[in-house]
C-alpha cells in the first residue's frame, strides 16, 4: 500500500459481532482465509464467541473472512487451527498496523518540526540556563572544597550526618569497677603500649537530606547540554524526513527521539535543582554540617592530645539564599537572590505528545 491508502485503511472492527455476515458455521477447507478485522474487547469487559471453541473466551482476536461468510476466531485458535502460513500472514497484518501508526505519528512530527525548533530556541535563551550556569561555575570555582563534599555526598545519596566522638564516663566507671585492682596495672600497660586509654562513644546528628542533588553533582552547563540535545534532534528529523523509510528505520528515529527527550528532562531537572540547593534551609543544613566536622576534627584532635582545642570560627554563614566563605583573606559569596524561576516544561510537553504511540483509534 502506499502510505495514503494505508493511513485510510481501517484495521480495527469496534463491535465485531455486529458485522455483516457473521456466521457460527465451521470454517470451509475449500475456502481460502483473509484475514479482515482485528478486535480487542478487553475494555468492554465482554468476551466473543470464537467460531473454534463454541462459546465467548477471547477479549482478543480476529475477523477471519471467507467466501460464505465472516468468522470470529481467538488469537492463539487462529494460529492453532490455520497453521504456519495464516501465521505469516498475520503477522504481516500486525505489521501493517504497526506501519500506518509510525506513520501516522512520523507525520504528526513532521508537522511539529518548527514549533520543536520555536521552542528549543526560547528554551536555550531562557534566563533560568544563563542564572544556572554561572552559579554553577562560581560554585565549583570559588567553595571547591565544599563543591566536591557534595558531590561526593550526592552521588552517595547520603544525609547530612555529624559524628562526634565524646568521653562515655559510664563506661569507664565500668571497667574499673570490673578490673578492680587490676586497673592500674592496666592503664599503665595501655599508656606504655600507646593505646588510648579513654572510651568514646559516637553520637549521629543527622540534619536531613540534600535538596537540590542535581545541582552539585553535574559540572556540564545546562546550556552546553541543550546545544547538544538540540543538534541532535534535529539531525533525527532530518532523517525522519526522508522518504521511502521502512518501519525499522522510522521506529529507530523515535527511540532516538524518546531517548533525547529523556535527556532534554533531565536538563529540566536540574534547573529545578538551583531552587533547591539554594534554598534557606538547605543552605543553612550545608553550612552547619561542613562547619561542625571541621569543629569536630579539630576538637577530637586536642582531646587526643589531651589539649584544650582553641576558638573555632565558622568558616561558612548563610544568609537566606546567600552561602559565605570567609576562609582566607577575601570572603566569597555566592547568592540566588533574584527571583529564579526554572524554564517552563513546554517542549517537553510537545516532544511527549508528538512521540505518543497512537495506534488506529
Amino acid at each position: 500500500m502506499t502510505e495514503e491508502a494505508l493511513l485510510s485503511f481501517q484495521f480495527t472492527a469496534s463491535d465485531p459481532e455486529s458485522l455483516d455476515g457473521i456466521t457460527e458455521d465451521p470454517p470451509p477447507s475449500d475456502e481460502d482465509p483473509e484475514i479482515e478485522f482485528r478486535y480487542d474487547m478487553a475494555g468492554r469487559g465482554e468476551m466473543v464467541r470464537c467460531v473454534y471453541c463454541k462459546h465467548p473466551n477471547h477479549f482478543k482476536g480476529i475477523v477471519v473472512k471467507y467466501m460464505s461468510g465472516r468468522r470470529l476466531v481467538g488469537r492463539n485458535c487462529a494460529l492453532n487451527h490455520h497453521g504456519v502460513a495464516f501465521e505469516k500472514d498475520l503477522l504481516d497484518f500486525e505489521a501493517a498496523i504497526e506501519r500506518q501508526s509510525l506513520i501516522r505519528r512520523r507525520r504528526a512530527l513532521m508537522a511539529a518540526r518548527a514549533h520543536i525548533h520555536q521552542h528549543f530556541t526560547e528554551l536555550k535563551a531562557d534566563p533560568a540556563v544563563e542564572t544556572h550556569d554561572r552559579t554553577m561555575r562560581r560554585w565549583r570555582a570559588d567553595f571547591r572544597d565544599l563543591a566536591l563534599a557534595m558531590v561526593n555526598l550526592a552521588r552517595r545519596d547520603e544525609r547530612l550526618t555529624i559524628s562526634r566522638k565524646e568521653r562515655d564516663e559510664a563506661a569507664e566507671k565500668l571497667r574499673k569497677q570490673r578490673l578492680g585492682d587490676r586497673f592500674d596495672a592496666e592503664r599503665q600497660r595501655a599508656k606504655a603500649a600507646g593505646e588510648t586509654w579513654q572510651i568514646y562513644r559516637t553520637i549521629e546528628e543527622d540534619l536531613g537530606s540534600l535538596r537540590g542533588a542535581l545541582f552539585f553533582t553535574n559540572g556540564v552547563p545546562v546550556a552546553t547540554r541543550l546545544d547538544e540535545i538540540h543538534a541532535s534532534v534535529q539531525q533525527v528529523l532530518k532523517t525522519l524526513a526522508e522518504e521511502d523509510l521502512q518501519s525499522k528505520q522510522i521506529s529507530t528515529g523515535f527511540r532516538k527521539l524518546s531517548e533525547l527527550r529523556d535527556a532534554l528532562a533531565f536538563e529540566l531537572d536540574r534547573l529545578e535543582a538551583l531552587a533547591e540547593a539554594f534554598s534557606a534551609d538547605n543552605l543553612a543544613r550545608i553550612a552547619k554540617w561542613t562547619n561542625e566536622l571541621a569543629a569536630e576534627e579539630i576538637r577530637l584532635a586536642a582531646v587526643m592530645a589531651n589539649q584544650k582545642p582553641g576558638h573555632i570560627t565558622a568558616r561558612f554563614t548563610t544568609d537566606g539564599q546567600s552561602i559565605t566563605d570567609r576562609a582566607g583573606l577575601h570572603t566569597e559569596t555566592i547568592s540566588l537572590t533574584t527571583v529564579y524561576r526554572p524554564a517552563p516544561r513546554t517542549l517537553l510537553t510537545i516532544l511527549k505528545e508528538a512521540l505518543a504511540l497512537d495506534y488506529e483509534p
